[in-house]
């Protein structure tokens, strides 16, 4: 099991060609007889070796190592929960709503930077209960990033606080696995998350800002 493990492991790390400046470790992918790999992904590969898992037989009882009894405990409603949060996110990029908070935030301009940064943090640490964090960085880093170029202070500023507020995903299980597991003991409710995670979230607003504001004016 361990090797079976660590053989998946690797067949999703070296699935596309890895670049290290001028050395190229080529991805398996390349040497495939198949014209196109495209729907090869990582999903693919973990698809396929949960059905290996079923016909290799297991030495302690009859069967393969995994049994659909074992498939059936799956928290099936959690995936698609989690799953939910990277749609959203491509909903909000597919639909162009991602361009339109681009461009609405052009009004930005002429605020503090400070101020800035801390409806910056806030966007971000809501949206993030919503989305996964992964998904919340990937989409919103590139639109700031645009956004902010005309003002006059290092895009730093604003980057590592927003990055940094991805991850105070504290009240939805949707927000980040950590969350989305917790949940699925069935052992704490939603209402629970939500009290507590609410003022983890208001004091990281805090702490990211005064903290960011301060150690980004200090090296830049």
């Amino acid at each position: 099991m361990p090797l079976f493990f660590i053989t998946t492991v690797l067949a999703w790390f070296f699935r596309k060609t890895i670049t290290f400046g001028s050395l190229q470790i080529p991805g398996w992918t390349n040497f495939s007889p198949l014209k196109d790999t495209s729907f090869i992904q990582d999903g693919t590969i973990a698809i396929v070796a949960s059905i290996i898992l079923f016909l290799i037989p297991s030495k302690k009882a009859e069967g393969g190592l995994l049994k659909w009894e074992d498939f059936k405990k799956l928290p099936i409603g959690v995936i698609f929960l989690f799953g939910s949060g990277f749609a959203l996110s491509k909903g909000i990029t597919s639909s162009g709503l991602s361009n339109l908070i681009q461009e609405q935030m052009t009004i930005m301009h002429n605020i503090p930077p400070f101020t800035i940064m801390i409806i910056l943090v806030v966007f971000m640490i809501f949206l993030t209960e919503f989305t996964s964090n992964s998904a919340s960085a990937t989409l919103m880093i590139p639109i700031v990033y645009e956004a902010i170029k005309s003002v006059d202070t290092p895009s730093l500023y604003f980057l590592v606080p927003l990055t940094i507020a991805a991850s105070f995903a504290f009240m939805l299980p949707v927000a980040t696995p950590p969350n989305t597991l917790v949940f699925g003991t069935e052992k704490i409710r939603m209402k629970d998350m939500v009290y507590t995670g609410i003022w983890l979230n208001i004091l990281g607003i805090v702490i990211i800002s005064s903290m960011c504001s301060w150690l980004v004016t200090m090296v830049f």
